[in-house]
């Protein structure tokens, strides 16, 4: 007779759960300007980034200016802008530039850059092209302008959206691979020194510099007007910059480990940046917090109990529509679609989907 063991969820689950300050959450006052030496405004005591482009730095960039921390729990980057009505970019000119580069890299041994969690890069990536890193991009609304456009020609506009969602998984780096391409590389940093500074590499010092900067330049102008009185009352404001994991942006019956534009359901994405802006408006803190486990799980609601049952190998939840199983060290073992799914005797962390869209997880013993 098989044994059955009941346990219901609730929120002591048993993973680590902590703060996710390190990760990159959006804080107008963590982001500034490039310095191009013309006037610019970076409102940080609102819940946005504004630049001010002019004349000759018709550019509207802005970098970190604190240390941000990714991982692969949360590889999904979140960019949403919006722009002064009449405002018009080059397609080719909207790009999101990774700084991790040291100097003399070519000279770097296997070991050095392994150091630097085994990823250099030191390159931009235009968001128009379609290289599989940009795999969503919408409107936050749907009367938004397409301020992008293909070319020079002001009335040229394409579809491009101000909401884009990048998967770094995809992006290349300079030393071959994927960032988060390697399963024993679960973070990599980027400082806040857009300028080269010096490190050591075997003992002897190495230039480098580390930044995440993002670029829209408003280099396009309608006919029969000059860039000066064109740009006069014009503005582009960063509105949330953030990563996120699949289940914050995913389609709840999107189970596969690579995001396409198909798996992405804009209406979370638009929560989160919603949530944020609720949040800072009512709290007057611009950080958004999100509690995260070591197994990327969210933490459970009090509402959200519901009954696992185990017979066997099989773990049930009865009117699950997906279920997934995690290992003590936070990878993901198994995923289906249903209410049941097999495992080897062990210890696991449940996660189940309801019809509904409430989560529900907890700690599952196989004997």
């Amino acid at each position: 007779m098989k044994k059955i063991y009941s346990i219901i969820a609730c929120t002591a689950v048993a993973a680590t759960v902590f703060s996710a300050d390190a990760q990159v959450r959006w804080n107008p006052a963590n982001w500034q300007v490039v310095d191009g030496g013309n006037t610019q405004l970076v409102d940080k005591d609102h819940m946005e980034v504004i630049v001010t482009p002019v004349p000759g730095k018709d550019h509207c960039h802005i970098y970190n200016a604190v240390d941000l921390t990714f991982t692969a729990e949360e590889p999904y980057l979140i960019m949403h802008f919006e722009a002064s009505e009449g405002i018009r970019a080059n397609k080719q000119h909207s790009l999101f530039k990774f700084y991790n580069d040291f100097e003399n890299y070519n000279s770097l041994s296997a070991e050095d850059i392994d150091g630097y969690n085994g990823y250099v890069f030191d390159q931009s990536f235009n968001v128009d092209k379609g290289d599989g890193y940009v795999v969503y991009r919408g409107k936050y609304d749907a009367a938004d302008e397409d301020i992008f456009t293909n070319g020079w020609g002001y009335t040229s506009t394409v579809e491009r959206g101000n909401i884009w969602v990048i998967d770094l998984r995809q992006v290349p780096t300079k030393n071959g691979g994927y960032i988060f391409g390697k399963n024993d590389v679960p973070t990599f940093s980027i400082t806040h020194t857009r300028a080269p500074w010096w490190t050591n590499v075997d003992g002897a010092p190495a230039r480098m510099k580390s930044a995440l900067q993002i670029e829209i330049c408003t280099n396009v102008i309608p006919d029969g007007t000059t860039k000066a009185e064109f740009l006069a009352d014009k503005t582009v404001q960063y509105r949330y910059i953030a990563t996120a994991s699949q289940f914050d942006i995913f389609t709840d019956e999107a189970l596969l480990s690579r995001a396409n534009i198909a798996e992405i359901d804009p209406a979370k994405v638009k929560k989160l940046i919603d949530n944020y802006r609720t949040k800072a408006a009512q709290t007057g803190d611009y950080v958004e917090k999100r509690d995260i486990t070591t197994t990327g799980i969210g933490e459970v609601l009090s509402n959200q109990t519901a009954e696992f049952t185990v017979s066997g190998t099989q773990i049930s939840c009865q009117g699950a529509v997906s279920m997934e199983l995690y290992n003590v060290t936070g990878s993901r073992v198994a995923s289906v679609a249903g209410e049941s799914v097999e495992a080897q005797p062990g210890l696991y962390i449940a996660r189940a989907i309801a019809a509904d869209g409430n989560v529900i997880t907890g700690k599952i013993i196989i004997k």
